[in-house]
């Protein structure tokens, strides 16, 4: 195989390729001042970017294209620089201007789309853009070097003109060289030393070449795996915020179990369900409803996808996505539920989102991983007991710092509710309405009046839950002690509420009429694999 040196061409070319490198270095500078003013501006006036769509403008994907571009320019030109004995250290310093502009675009997009979904520490902004001038500065002088290169323009101090004239094209740069690549495959063991031989050889003859080509396809390598990395095959951490090109999410929790809130099974023999609670906000004007097809749970190397057959079982949990469009206003918690075979929940979990972003104008991941550490909701099953008048904090729960507090209570067959029954706006009488149990029921039932305050955690949702009465239909039970014999309410619990005036915060439940003769009264709340057992009595 004949090929020729390529000195000769990249020295009679040398201005071109510089100006070339100032074009690709200014584009640098155009949308580095565009992040740098961003910022700048973000701080001078502190407003507020929560919700806005700022990544599709600021950034794209010829960010990291140029640089590339640059880098290997840089090395063309090195290898040039160091064949003719010259100084290199100016493009050495070009290939790390370029690798840290790389490096701050990723890092800047990540900034900004947080700043998208919540407040920022101003320390950390106030930081990027200092990053960012600091680049800013680096590129301008970049590129008024490679613009005095690429006209030749004579700088005393800098003296190039004589650099480039000393850059003389000889009859040696464009010669022909012979490259023998054949290689005897029916004799590949016996002349295995013979071939590697002739391999030192080509290399000793045509180092500068062959370094040149390693150290390209070194660089395009890097190249590719930073983009699939970082970029367009991006993984994440649990908690962290991503965007797609629609939306931008995060993983609140993710469980395991088999049971719903009651503590019935529910998942299919073998099987066990994992809930994924993914928190949502869309970025763009239009609503959106998520494509269950583009978001999967990978499992020990198999996808599972959403079933929503489970929603009414899950409600301690949250609400389970069904078709629901996403507005912009929203930043809303929904449950993805999967069927996994019980052998794989060892397995490592990731949760893996297909985004279809245009790859020529967004830098928006076109697959997201989120590595996933799911809790057992089955396992590590505790009780706790809480004295009358306590607190019940339910810190230990799937439910965080929420909490209950019960003031007091009352147990009887009936109970005069008084309130102001107003004919006009200033004439109103005291009246009084009376309470009992429904006489529709097949059980004498009396009723518990009890005064409770039920505060949830404001990461919390609970599915059809407004109230303490709500919470306590849902997870509730009432154990009482009787004779001895300690018994459980199964019935329903049914709330008789006031016709004229509702109370705040009191409740009247119908609880069986023997619970009026009880030594001993519990409320049990079964919050998963956590009870709370409260002392009534």
């Amino acid at each position: 195989m004949i090929l020729r040196k390529p000195y000769a061409f990249l020295a009679k070319h040398f201005k071109l390729i510089h100006l070339i490198m100032t074009i690709l270095v200014g584009y640098l500078i155009y949308r580095t001042n565009a992040i740098f003013s961003f910022f700048n501006d973000y701080l001078s006036v502190t407003q507020n970017v929560i919700g806005q769509d700022l990544t599709s403008s600021l950034f794209d994907v010829w960010m990291f294209i140029v640089p590339f571009l640059c880098i290997i320019a840089s090395i063309i030109i090195i290898s040039l620089m160091f064949t003719k004995k010259k100084p290199i250290t100016f493009y050495i310093v070009n290939i790390i201007v370029c690798v840290a502009a790389v490096v701050l675009f990723v890092y800047a997009n990540d900034t900004v789309t947080t700043m998208e979904l919540r407040q920022v520490d101003i320390r950390v902004i106030r930081a990027v853009r200092d990053i960012v001038m600091a680049i800013f500065i680096a590129e301008w002088i970049e590129v008024i070097l490679l613009a005095v290169r690429a006209t030749g323009f004579d700088i005393k101090k800098f003296n190039f003109n004589k650099d480039l004239e000393a850059i003389e094209v000889e009859e040696s740069d464009r010669e022909e060289f012979e490259v023998n690549l054949e290689i005897d495959t029916d004799k590949t063991k016996r002349d295995f030393r013979r071939t590697l031989r002739y391999a030192k050889y080509i290399y000793v003859e045509n180092k500068y070449l062959i370094n040149l080509i390693a150290v390209i396809a070194f660089v395009t390598i890097g190249f590719l795996v930073f983009m699939n990395q970082t970029v367009y095959n991006k993984s994440y951490g649990a908690s962290s915020y991503f965007a797609t090109t629609r939306f931008t999410m995060r993983i609140d929790n993710t469980y395991i179990t088999a049971k719903d809130y009651k503590g019935a099974t529910i998942a299919p023999e073998g099987m066990s369900l994992v809930i994924v609670n993914l928190n949502m906000k869309r970025k763009t004007v239009k609503d959106y409803k998520l494509d269950l097809a583009t978001v999967a749970l990978e499992v020990g190397g198999h996808k599972f996808y959403h079933n929503n057959a489970y929603r009414d079982r899950l409600i301690d949990l949250g609400n389970s996505y069904d078709n629901q469009s996403i507005s912009r206003e929203e930043d809303v918690n929904y449950l993805l539920v999967y069927e996994v075979p019980n052998h794989l929940l060892n397995s490592k979990m990731s949760f893996r989102v297909e985004d279809s972003s245009n790859l020529t104008s967004s830098l928006e991941p076109r697959t997201i991983h989120v590595a996933i550490n799911a809790y057992n909701l089955d396992k590590n099953e505790q009780s706790y007991e809480i004295k009358a008048n306590e607190t019940i904090n339910l810190k230990d729960s799937i439910w965080k710092d929420s909490q209950i507090t019960i003031t007091g209570y009352e147990i009887a067959s009936s109970f005069a509710h008084t309130y102001n029954f107003c004919v006009r706006t200033n004439e109103c009488y005291s009246s009084i309405e009376y309470l009992r149990p429904s006489i529709n029921n097949t059980y004498d039932k009396t009723l518990l009046k009890i005064s409770a305050n039920m505060e949830l955690d404001p990461d919390v949702q609970i599915s059809g839950v407004y109230d303490f009465y709500d919470l306590m239909n849902l997870v509730g039970t009432v154990e009482y002690e009787l004779n001895g014999e300690v018994k459980t309410q199964t019935i329903r619990l049914k709330e008789v509420v006031p016709n004229r005036q509702p109370q705040t915060n009191v409740y009247y439940i119908e609880l069986l009429k023997e619970v009026e003769q009880a030594d001993k009264i519990t409320l049990i709340l079964k919050v998963r694999n956590k009870t709370y057992r409260y002392s009534l009595k």
